[in-house]
C-alpha cells in the first residue's frame, strides 16, 4: 500500500468528504443497491463506508455491483488472493485500457457492468501532469471512455467524482502548461460567448482577465476550468451537469504541501432534443455556471490538516477505526 493510500485511510478530512460530498451526491439519485465503479485501493474505505450507510449491498462475501480498476499489480494480486469482502469485478490497468482491451474476455467483463450509478475517479496525482506528453493524459482518456460507455448503455442519470492533485508549487512541475492553457481557453470561450456565465464570473472574481484570475484565484481557476472542460465532453454524449461542487483537502502539515481537489457531479440527460440543446446552450450552459453559484454561496469548502484535523478526527476516529475490521469472515471449510 502506498504512503498516500495509508494517509487517506486514516484521514478524517477524507472521511468528511466521503460523507458530506460523495454520499450526499449519490443520494440525489439512489439510496441503496447502487452500481459503483471505483479506482481500487486495498483499504476499500469508500466501499466500506458506502456499505455501512446502506448504499452498497454486501452478500456472500461480495460487495454487490462494485467494479474496481487498479494500475497497481501488487494491489491486484493481493485482492485476488483475498477471500474477505471481495468486490464483484476487479481488473488491472487503466479504465481506458480495460474498456478498449484487445482481450475480448476483459472487455466483455467490464462492458457487461455498465451503466453505473456512481463513478469514482479518485486519482492521487495530477490528471494531466507535466510529465504527460500525449495530447490527452491517461486519466482524461479514462473519463472519455467511461462517458462513452455510459451513453451507449442508455444511462440517463448518474454521479461522478473526480479527484486530482491541484497544488500550484508542486515538486515535479504540477499540471502541464498545455493543460492549464486549455483550461484558460475553455473559461475564456465561455466568458466571450455566454453572458450569464460572464456576469456570474465577474460577480465572483471581480475580473474577466484570465491571467489575473489564475494568479489570484488559482484553486478556483483549476476547478472552474476542469468543470468547463469536462462539460464539453459530456455534451458530446448528450449529457449535462445537473449539479456540481468542489471541496479541497489540503495537507499543509508537512512539506511539500499537497492539495487534492474533489469534484462531484450530478449528471443527467436532458429531455430536450439535441437540436434544442444546441440552440439553447447559450442561455443555460447546461450546468457550467452552477459552480459559480456554489462559490458565490460559500458552498465550496477547503479542509486543511492544520485547521480541521483535530475537530474532524474527534467526529470520525471511531468510525474510521471500525473499517479496519469491517470485513465479513469467509465460511470455514467443510
Amino acid at each position: 500500500m502506498s504512503d498516500i493510500s495509508e494517509k487517506m485511510r486514516t484521514c478524517p478530512l477524507k472521511q468528511h468528504i466521503r460523507m458530506e460530498l460523495w454520499e450526499k451526491y449519490i443520494r440525489k439519485i439512489k439510496n441503496n443497491n447502487i452500481s459503483y465503479l471505483t479506482l481500487y485501493c486495498p483499504t476499500m474505505m469508500d466501499i466500506k463506508y458506502f456499505t455501512k450507510v446502506g448504499l452498497i449491498t454486501h452478500e456472500d462475501n461480495t460487495y454487490k455491483g462494485v467494479v474496481g480498476i487498479t494500475n497497481n499489480s501488487k494491489d491486484y494480486a493481493a485482492a485476488i488472493a483475498s477471500l474477505n469482502g471481495r468486490i464483484e469485478l476487479l481488473l488491472e490497468g487503466t479504465a481506458n485500457d480495460v474498456i478498449n482491451s484487445r482481450d475480448g474476455k476483459i472487455t466483455k467483463q467490464i462492458l457487461s457492468k455498465f451503466p453505473f450509478d456512481a463513478i469514482n475517479l479518485d486519482y492521487c496525482d495530477y490528471i494531466f501532469g507535466s510529465r504527460d506528453t500525449e495530447f490527452l493524459s491517461s486519466d482524461l482518456l479514462d473519463f472519455i471512455s467511461i462517458m462513452q460507455k455510459q451513453n451507449e448503455s442508455n444511462c440517463k442519470e448518474f454521479v461522478l467524482f473526480l479527484t486530482t492533485r491541484s497544488d500550484v508549487n508542486a515538486t515535479g512541475g504540477g499540471f502541464a502548461k498545455s493543460f492549464k492553457s486549455s483550461l484558460k481557453r475553455s473559461i475564456s470561450d465561455n466568458i466571450e460567448k455566454y453572458p450569464v456565465f460572464k456576469q456570474k464570473f465577474i460577480s465572483n472574481f471581480n475580473t474577466s482577465e484570465l491571467n489575473a484570475f489564475e494568479r489570484d484565484n488559482y484553486d478556483y481557476f483549476i476547478a472552474v476550468g476542469i468543470i468547463k472542460l469536462l462539460l464539453k465532453e459530456l455534451f458530446t454524449h448528450g449529457y449535462t451537469i445537473k449539479d456540481c461542487n468542489a471541496n479541497w483537502l489540503i495537507r499543509n502539515d508537512e512539506s511539500p504541501l499537497r492539495s487534492l481537489l474533489h469534484l462531484a457531479f450530478h449528471i443527467s440527460r436532458p429531455k430536450a432534443t439535441v437540436k434544442k440543446l444546441v440552440s439553447d446552450i447559450g442561455k443555460s450552459e447546461y450546468g457550467g455556471e452552477i459552480i459559480l453559484d456554489r462559490i458565490k454561496a460559500g458552498h465550496t469548502n477547503k479542509y486543511t490538516v492544520k485547521s480541521d484535523f483535530e475537530r474532524l478526527n474527534s467526529m470520525y476516529s471511531v468510525l474510521i477505526g471500525s473499517f479496519g475490521t469491517f470485513e465479513i469472515d469467509t465460511p470455514k471449510p467443510i
